[in-house]
C-alpha cells in the first residue's frame, strides 16, 4: 500500500459547466482519447435526485477540450429520452459513447442504455424491460465489444441487483447491414420467421440464426439452410424480439423484429 501526501497535489484549473438557466448535477464523466475530449454526463432541470423520486429530468453532456479544459460545448443528443438520468458511460475501441441510465415513465422507473457516435450523435438507444422500478447504474464493453449493463430493481422497497448482457448487434439497424444478401421477415398469417438468401457463395460456412429478447436472453437458435429458411414462433408472446446471424464468431446480419 503506497502512502500518498495530499499536500503534494494542486488544482492546475477548474472550468464551471452549466445548463442554461436551470439547475443541473454531474453524474459521470470519461475521457474521449481519439478527439481529445472530457465528456462530461449529467441531469438537469430536475425535481429531486433520488433515485426512486426524480419526476423530471433531461439528461444532458457536454464536451471540454482536453487537457487544458479551456473552452467547453454542450451538445443535446438525448432529445429524445425525456425525463432520464445518465448514471455511467464507457468508450468502446471504435470511438462510439455508451451510456445507461434511468428513464421515468408514468411514474415507472425503466432502464435505458444509448449510443453516440464518435460525433456524438445518438445512433441508437432502447429500455430494458423489467417489472416493477429498475434502473441501470453501470456499463462495461467485453472482448467482442459486446456490451454488459448493471443495475438495480425494487418492487414495494425490495431491492435486487441485475447484469444485462447486450450484445453489440443491438446498435444495428438491419438498415445498416447492407452487405449482406441475408433478408429476415416476420409473417404473421404463418406465425412464422422466414430467412431468405439465394447468394450461394455466403454458404460456404454455417450460418446460424439466433432470437433473442431484449435482455439479450437467447430464445431459439437454427441452422439456415440456402434459399428459404422458416421457423415457427406461434408459441412465443408478440412483442419486439432482437436477432442475428453469425457464422463462427463473425457477426453477419442483425436487428429487431416484431413479432
Amino acid at each position: 500500500m503506497w502512502k500518498i501526501n495530499l499536500d503534494s497535489f494542486y488544482i492546475i484549473k477548474e472550468t464551471f459547466l452549466g445548463y442554461l438557466n436551470g439547475t443541473c448535477k454531474l453524474n459521470d464523466m470519461i475521457i474521449d482519447p481519439i478527439n481529445n475530449k472530457i465528456l462530461v454526463f449529467g441531469t438537469a432541470n430536475f425535481d429531486a435526485t433520488s433515485l426512486d423520486t426524480i419526476k423530471k429530468g433531461v439528461a444532458w453532456m457536454q464536451v471540454v477540450h482536453y487537457p487544458f479544459m479551456d473552452s467547453f460545448t454542450r451538445v443535446d443528443p438525448f432529445k429524445d429520452l425525456k425525463y432520464s438520468v445518465i448514471h455511467d458511460a464507457i468508450q468502446g475501441s471504435d470511438g462510439s459513447i455508451y451510456v445507461v441510465g434511468s428513464s421515468n415513465n408514468n411514474l415507472d422507473t425503466i432502464p435505458f442504455w444509448a449510443v453516440l457516435d464518435s460525433d456524438y450523435k445518438m445512433v441508437n438507444w432502447g429500455l430494458i424491460d423489467f417489472p416493477g422500478h429498475a434502473s441501470a447504474t453501470s456499463v462495461c464493453i467485453g472482448n467482442s465489444n459486446d456490451i454488459y449493463i448493471g443495475g438495480n430493481t425494487w418492487v414495494n422497497g425490495e431491492y435486487q441487483m441485475f447484469v444485462s448482457h447486450v450484445f453489440p448487434y443491438i446498435i444495428t439497424d438491419t438498415e445498416n447491414s447492407r452487405q449482406s444478401n441475408f433478408q429476415v421477415q416476420y409473417y404473421n398469417s404463418q406465425h412464422s420467421i422466414v430467412i431468405q438468401n439465394d447468394n450461394q457463395s455466403e454458404f460456404s460456412a454455417p450460418y446460424k440464426f439466433s432470437l433473442l429478447n431484449l435482455q439479450g436472453m437467447n430464445i431459439l437458435s437454427q441452422q439456415i439452410q440456402n434459399g428459404q429458411t422458416e421457423i415457427k414462433v406461434n408459441n412465443l408472446p408478440s412483442g419486439i424480439y432482437l436477432y442475428k446471424i453469425e457464422t463462427g464468431k463473425k457477426l453477419i446480419l442483425s436487428g429487431k423484429i416484431k413479432i
